[in-house]
């Protein structure tokens, strides 16, 4: 393939040098676009070394993937560059692939399926990964058999960075700390415990530091804020921590911090010795893909080489509502494009209460699907995220992100109050489905002991939480049946998440309705069918409530791979079962940027705000 399809720098016209604006497309023969690609690839190779005798320039690429192939990037960091910064390594939804800068083509690595969040070893010749079956592996990027290293539960919620010493330092769902493992195998030794006493909840995000003996991490806190970064003594134990700067920290040479916070890149000068930051930070890139959802906290889409190169995923882009037809072959708009992440259709399915990404948080809007137009029911600058409706349909019911608590609000759909205080708490506390008898509100509810669970919440009485599920495993997406008298919900108690039903607000026995996976489930207005994910497909259930529940076995409805599906509210059935509203996930995405050199650019940034 054409260097012009696989760095996309002559289509797109996104070649800068210096920090300068992009050229217009210009029209070249193809003698002269296959030099000119040739050129391009010989001068990033080139430019890897810092030339001694003049500072070498920056160079800005921007990779397009394969037409079959997407990056898979809804949950943690899914590229990584090698440590001499000649090879960026990413994953779609299927496999790992490698792709030298110097080559025309990525190669994909046999061994690696269904990966997440891969990491280089020290010497560039392994990629590690988790897997879909919570195994963290190692295969070699010259060819063979992918290598078992340990279990880690978790999949994509797993992060690790391979140090010096063949030590790995990872997360998992076992532990909300983090954890140590030789690279050629053994048991995982805990390395950090949350300070639970002081609202720590869990650390994430670990990157090494030169020599080994040090590592980075991002702390997030019990109401799930991740701007604390820690900086670990593996020799001592002793932990740094330096609040109010982002997340997913990476070391740069010869001495920054890197982070991220609300979508751009920050550097500050750190000493990676003593541990210590001596300076203020700077922004010195925007643009950066970054979850920004309060019950879980996702890192940045970016990785850094040994000698100073950047390779980022760009920001999320719109996307438009659609509805969609119950078989699948047929999608009409209805909204327009904007920054959506989880929604909900009211009761009578004319309006859909929605959360709309933004600079730095979130907000909650009402879309009008019949007539057009949207009103705003929160402020520019706080962070709120899954909004409900109250049966009736009066009334959007929110969580959102205060200082060092989480809020429970309400507001009236059409905009003409405030939001109010129903709930707070130190944890966060997440809506889930209203009670059709009005009386309780469902909730996600997580803690450092149980992690996720779901608790009814009696909004007018003192004693007011109450569990329906309590485990060590996560249970979240709940949803209340019609009549009340059931409720469904996602359980990662398998190692796999799955969708069960159990008898409310009794905790009777339940039943599980997916068999080979599930998540996200719907119930249909009239209560005779059950809905649910199962990966990209939507599935269906035949059920029956009263005395006892039954369900029949699912069948696959369609491929839902066009629309966007990883938020917890992702779609919704419309109020007669035909038809579903959902996200569409725009152009594939396929774009990887990388900046050679880029410590020039955290050079200059950093020297400007000192």
């Amino acid at each position: 393939r054409a260097l012009l399809h696989s760095l996309g720098v002559i289509s797109t016209g996104s070649m800068e040098r210096g920090g300068g604006r992009p050229t217009a497309k210009t029209a070249l023969t193809p003698f002269l676009l296959g030099a000119l690609a040739a050129a391009l690839a010989f001068a990033a190779i080139s430019w890897l070394t810092p030339d001694v005798t003049s500072p070498p320039d920056v160079l800005r690429l921007n990779i397009l993937l394969a037409e079959d192939q997407e990056l898979d990037f809804d949950w943690g960091p899914s590229l990584a560059l090698s440590p001499q910064g000649d090879a960026v390594a990413y994953e779609d939804e299927q496999q790992l692939y490698y792709r030298p800068l110097s080559s025309f083509e990525a190669q994909l690595i046999p061994g690696s399926e269904l990966p997440y969040n891969p990491f280089f070893s020290p010497d560039g010749k392994w990629i590690g990964f988790f897997t879909d079956d919570n195994k963290l592996k190692r295969v070699p990027i010259a060819g063979g058999n992918a290598i078992t290293i340990c279990d880690a539960v978790g999949g994509k919620g797993s992060n690790a960075s391979w140090g010096v010493g063949d030590t790995i330092v990872f997360t998992d769902y076992t532990t909300n700390g983090l954890l140590a493992v030789n690279a050629q195998g053994g048991l995982p030794e805990p390395v950090t415990t949350p300070d639970h006493e002081n609202g720590e909840f869990r650390h994430a995000f670990p990157a090494m530091l030169p020599g080994g003996k040090s590592v980075l991490f991002s702390i997030v806190t019990a109401d799930f804020r991740i701007d604390t970064i820690g900086a670990l003594s593996l020799e001592t134990g002793v932990i740094k921590r330096f609040e109010s700067l982002g997340t997913s920290p990476i070391y740069l040479s010869p001495g920054y911090l890197v982070f991220a916070r609300a979508g751009s890149l920050f550097a500050a000068p750190f000493d990676a010795e003593t541990l210590t930051l001596e300076g203020p930070p700077a922004r010195v890139l925007e643009g950066v893909t970054q979850s920004l959802s309060v019950m879980r906290p996702y890192g940045s889409q970016y990785t850094l080489s040994d000698n100073g190169t950047l390779a980022y995923i760009p920001a999320m882009r719109e996307r438009s509502l659609m509805w969609v037809d119950r078989d699948g072959s047929h999608a009409t708009p209805a909204a327009a494009a904007a920054r959506y992440a989880n929604l909900r259709l009211s009761p009578d399915g004319t309006m859909a209460a929605v959360e709309m990404i933004e600079v730095d948080a979130a907000g909650i809007w009402v879309i009008d699907l019949t007539r057009g137009g949207r009103t705003r029911l929160t402020s520019d600058g706080e962070d709120n995220h899954f909004p409900i409706w109250t049966s009736g349909g009066e009334e959007v019911v929110f969580c959102t992100a205060g200082d060092g608590e989480i809020l429970l609000r309400s507001a009236p759909a059409d905009g003409s109050r405030p939001p109010i205080v129903l709930a707070r708490g130190p944890e966060p506390i997440c809506p889930s489905s209203w009670s059709p008898h009005h009386d309780a509100l469902i909730v996600s509810r997580v803690r450092p002991e149980t992690r996720g669970d779901v608790f009814s919440l009696d909004v007018s009485a003192k004693d007011r939480m109450q569990p329906i599920t309590e485990t060590r495993d996560w249970e979240w997406q709940a949803r209340l049946s019609p009549d009340g008298a059931w409720i469904a919900y996602a359980s990662e108690e398998s190692y796999r998440t799955e969708v069960y039903v159990q008898p409310y607000p009794d905790r009777g026995g339940r039943t599980r309705v997916s068999l080979e996976g599930g998540s996200h489930p719907v119930w249909s207005t009239d209560g005779r069918e059950l809905f649910f994910l199962d990966e990209d497909t939507v599935m269906v259930a035949e059920v029956t409530l009263g005395e006892h529940f039954t369900a029949s076995r699912p069948e696959a409805l369609f491929v839902a791979d066009a629309f966007e599906l990883e938020f917890d509210t992702s779609f919704d059935v419309s109020a007669d079962g035909r038809r579903f509203l959902m996200m569409d996930r725009g152009p594939p995405r396929r774009n990887i940027r990388v900046v050679v050199n880029w410590w020039r650019d955290v050079k200059n940034a950093v020297a400007a705000a000192r």
